[in-house]
């Protein structure tokens, strides 16, 4: 008899301590859910720096290969863009994402750098410079 009171006992107690941690755990995941999303916008910003900032590194050794741009260029370029690619770490570190102002910061920085890759690239084509 004692032995089914506690097994009583024991169940009363994982299901009242089960019970009691499923209503918050789904009011927790709902709102975790709200938070996401509002949160995914941002990260869809970022994801789009990032993507950009990847296109830019991979210009930028493509043209050190292929002799289109000289070490100084590269040196160049690639300080400008560890330079933008520390502003947006710094910008993500916040927690909230990136804002609108931050976004227009570092799309300006990134348009600039894209345009100064472009004339380096075109500089070496059209002098018909090689390595």
């Amino acid at each position: 008899m004692k032995t089914h009171l506690k097994t009583f006992a024991i169940a009363a107690v994982a299901a009242v301590s089960l019970g009691g941690l499923s209503v918050p755990a789904s009011a927790a995941a709902h709102n975790d859910h709200r938070y996401e999303r509002h949160h995914d916008r941002f990260d869809n910003r970022d994801r789009s720096f990032d993507r950009r900032i990847d296109g830019l590194e991979h210009r930028i050794s493509q043209g050190r290969r292929s002799g289109a741009l000289n070490r100084s260029e590269v040196n160049r370029l690639s300080s400008d863009l560890r330079d933008i690619k520390s502003l947006a770490r710094r910008y993500e570190r916040t927690g909230r994402g990136i804002d609108r102002q931050e976004a227009s910061v570092l799309d300006r920085r990134i348009n600039a750098l894209e345009h100064r890759l472009m004339a380096e690239l075109r500089d070496r084509r059209s002098y018909g410079y090689r390595r």
